[in-house]
């Protein structure tokens, strides 16, 4: 879905998650997340950072959050698929015009 995004969202979101990758390592740590999410007023605790973590990873037990998982993350938090969206995705999948997807 990342294909739908126009290239203003895409700035927007690499800019964010640079926000939160401070050593600029591609990767958002669990150290990271905590410090960015306090600077943004946010006082977690270590459970609540570790959760965060678990939710947004695939691998439930990464200790960093890979920039195509942010993504997936603030698009579904952000509601950046919407109905335009998805009907754009289905016509791109619907090569015959009929109306469904076939195989």
């Amino acid at each position: 879905m990342v294909n739908f995004l126009t290239e203003e969202e895409l700035k927007k979101l690499h800019s964010t998650f640079s926000y939160f990758d401070k050593d600029d390592s591609g990767y958002i740590s669990i150290e990271e997340l905590r410090d960015s999410m306090q600077s943004l007023g946010h006082n977690m605790t270590d459970a609540q950072i570790e959760e965060l973590m678990k939710t947004v990873t695939v691998d439930k037990t990464a200790k960093f959050i890979k920039y195509s998982e942010f993504l997936n993350a603030a698009m579904h938090k952000k509601c950046y698929i919407n109905e335009e969206r998805l009907w754009l995705a289905f016509r791109h999948f619907d090569v015959d015009n009929s109306g469904y997807i076939t195989v």
